[in-house]
């Protein structure tokens, strides 16, 4: 089976996800993975091929000239056999994809419902047309499960988001020393308001950095660092090898890949009870679910783990033997190639 991994981006989270399923898929099957020019590709990847195409990063700039790379990139997938066309992301490429193949298109959607201030039609008819003219659906979670059948009126198949584990090739120790760590793009839904509420409630000493790209207007306050801007592969493993606790105080989401970088580097975490987050979370045992979206419940949580060493290492032991089995990528692998074989066999059926 030789699947073509699409990735319409050159670098953040859509990207990793990309790489990790290809790594997995990659020992038990021959995926290729195909990605913008200019994508940044660790060196480390295993051997499996990258093909970079002038596909459009930027909504934008999706237009006709596409055209001439969807063809091209057609001409790849008959040249290189390739069974199985997956696309990773919500892109209005990957929909004109779908249509000209002529192959099974499987489309992984890991955002049913669009974040709080981040609303786009062309988000919204593409995500449309992608479910209409794909044959699979992968969403991660009963959360997500729930939503998307909810809006579609389909069931998609359900699989386990792994962590990100990629990043621990880009470091093996850390000059980097904080308490807490807010970590990702700086968005409304991100609840980074609710985090800085409650650290000023407070009744012990700690260090918060903030650390994403994204506007940025806080008060200075003492104890809490901030780096706002893109924060790079190498920079991501100093971060979290170097916190004892990273904090997701949203008000909305799906999921979160922030969370599956803190599983990467066995760091507990304190979250707020909204999408999928307690699907991934085992209470008390690999970090806190707070009961509601409170800035007081946040920071008696925060503050309750860090004066907790024992109970946050216990936490950190669960993690490391968790992730690369109740929730390893090899699992996700499995289901998406048992799902690639039954796309293939009716269409060998049907000819």
């Amino acid at each position: 089976m030789k699947p073509a991994i699409i990735c319409p981006h050159r670098s953040g989270g859509m990207l990793h996800y990309s790489i990790e399923l290809c790594t997995s898929l990659s020992e038990i099957c021959s995926p290729h993975l195909i990605v913008p020019i200019d994508t940044e590709i660790p060196a480390y990847l295993p051997d499996i091929p990258v093909t970079e195409f002038r596909i459009p990063t930027d909504y934008s700039d999706f237009g006709p000239s596409n055209i001439k790379t969807a063809l091209n990139m057609k001409k790849y997938f008959y040249n290189n056999g390739i069974n199985i066309i997956h696309g990773i992301s919500n892109h209005p490429f990957l929909v004109l994809i779908s249509l000209i193949s002529n192959k099974p298109f499987h489309y992984t959607c890991h955002d049913v419902v669009q974040h709080v201030g981040e609303f786009s039609w062309v988000k919204e008819l593409s995500q449309s047309l992608l479910i209409k003219t794909s044959d699979e659906v992968y969403v991660h979670g009963k959360f997500n499960q729930s939503e998307f059948i909810e809006k579609y009126r389909t069931n998609p198949i359900t699989i386990i988001h792994g962590p990100y584990n990629m990043f621990r090739e880009f470091c093996s120790s850390s000059d980097f020393d904080t308490n807490v760590l807010f970590f990702g793009r700086i968005k409304e839904y991100k609840g980074l308001d609710l985090l800085l509420d409650a650290f000023d409630k407070r009744t012990m000493d700690f260090e918060l950095t903030i650390a994403g790209n994204g506007e940025l207007n806080i008060c200075q306050r003492e104890g809490v660092d901030t780096i706002n801007r893109y924060i790079e592969n190498d920079e991501v493993c100093e971060l979290f090898t170097g916190t004892d606790l990273v904090v997701l105080p949203y008000r909305e989401a799906s999921q979160s890949g922030v969370l599956q970088l803190a599983y990467a580097f066995d760091t507990p975490v304190v979250a707020t009870p909204v999408g999928g987050l307690d699907e991934m979370i085992d209470q008390d045992e690999t970090g806190k679910v707070i009961s509601q979206v409170d800035s007081e419940l946040l920071i008696s949580s925060i503050q309750e783990l860090l004066s907790s060493p024992n109970i946050t290492d216990k936490m950190a032991s669960n993690i490391n033997s968790r992730k690369n089995d109740k929730w390893g990528w090899i699992k996700t692998a499995t289901i998406t190639l048992e799902r690639y074989k039954m796309s293939a066999d009716a269409i060998d059926y049907e000819d």
